[in-house]
């Protein structure tokens, strides 16, 4: 399998196609931060490598989820072949679902969770599992109080974008979403109160 079907094939594919955007973003982003920072105090390094991996997460995460179905696809074979076949589906034309998974299971609508829907569900929660995570550390203005208004109206924001470029608008995206968002979060939270409380147990070495 050579590189261009990777890329073109799986969900695996899907991430690997939105990787030159996250690295390109994250080119742009380093090169005005270091003029920014130009002939100021030193910064904190740590918080700014952070800060650029979440641009670059945030800028893959765009490219991946707002963009038109098949988009990158299509322009990785447009690269190959030198034709343009765009597939994707024109505005407003996606379906709309307002009724949970869960609620279908309870109800008898489905009777299992077939490989696909599953890769979903699981998918759209890990998603954005590193966007709760990365705010901590990134910003500080995300409290552990306002987080729930990011984490819904982000995922909100996500799909109605999607909606107007031609893709679906789930109610499981938003549920998904929102709790990768919220456990990210404070994960990461207690995982930086474990490191500091360590750090403060540890006595300094003679």
């Amino acid at each position: 399998m050579d590189m261009y079907e990777l890329m073109t094939s799986g969900t695996f594919g899907r991430f690997l196609q939105v990787v030159p955007i996250a690295l390109l973003a994250g080119l742009i982003y380093a090169v005005c931060r270091a003029a920014a920072l130009h002939r100021k105090r030193p910064p904190a390094w740590g918080r700014e490598a952070v800060r650029l991996l979440f641009v670059c997460y945030l800028a893959g995460l765009a490219a991946l989820v707002l963009a038109p179905q098949n988009l990158w696809s299509d322009i990785l074979y447009f690269l190959r072949t030198g034709s343009f076949d765009y597939g994707s589906p024109p505005p407003f034309s996606g379906g709309i679902n307002l009724v949970p998974t869960f609620v279908r299971l309870l109800t008898g609508e489905l009777s299992g969770l077939g490989s696909w829907v599953t890769e979903m569900l699981v998918g759209n929660f890990l998603m954005f599992l590193p966007l709760g995570a990365f705010l901590p550390f990134a910003t500080d203005r995300v409290t552990g109080r306002s987080i729930f208004a990011v984490a819904a109206l982000v995922p909100l924001a996500v799909e109605t974008v999607q909606l107007a470029v031609g893709r679906s608008f789930d109610v499981d995206d938003l549920i998904l979403n929102f709790a990768g968002i919220v456990c990210g979060f404070f994960a990461a939270k207690a995982a930086a109160a474990l490191v500091q409380k360590v750090r403060g147990n540890v006595s300094p070495s003679k």
